[in-house]
């Protein structure tokens, strides 16, 4: 399995290397670099002067204060969660199979995605999922991999989006 290396927020907007501070709403967005996702954090004066078309995904969200840290790390960002498979779905990078099928499970748990059925083959298992909102049918490979390799992957998406997923 390929590893993605994001880097957490570094709570400084992109373009004007300001600080952010507590409390304040900005932007964070995935783009695309080589063989990774790079995470870059914008103000909201900044990001709407910027082009959306070149980040693979973006969320708006806030620097919280200390006491709403350990609070906001136990929630995930469902609406973040789900642009962030909708774009990786569409995409056939083998590297991104484990986290399409991390995030399609969490998002059935949500009860954003709704799971149809456990398709078995020759070529392995996959399921079968109903996008309620695009109200398109997806299927996604069940990948072949170590509990290790699932733990990981599942740390790297509590990294990005600096949740827990254990709700």
């Amino acid at each position: 399995m390929v590893e993605w290396k994001v880097n957490k927020s570094q709570r400084r907007c992109a373009v004007t290397g300001r600080v952010l501070e507590v409390g304040e709403t900005f932007f964070s967005a995935l783009k695309e670099e080589g063989e990774n996702f790079v995470r870059y954090d914008y103000s909201e004066a900044a990001w709407n002067d910027l082009t959306k078309d070149e980040f693979f995904s973006y969320w708006k969200t806030h620097i919280p204060s200390k006491e709403q840290q350990h609070k906001n790390k136990l929630k995930i960002d469902s609406e973040a969660f789900y642009t962030f498979f909708s774009n990786l779905h569409r995409q056939t990078k083998p590297k991104n199979q484990l986290f399409l099928y991390l995030l399609g499970l969490i998002l059935i748990r949500k009860r954003i995605l709704r799971l149809e059925e456990i398709e078995k083959s020759p070529d392995g298992e996959g399921l079968i999922i109903y996008d309620t909102r695009s109200k398109e049918e997806i299927r996604i490979a069940v990948p072949e991999v170590t509990e290790a390799a699932l733990a990981g992957a599942r740390q790297e998406l509590e990294d990005i989006f600096e949740c827990s997923t254990d709700d």
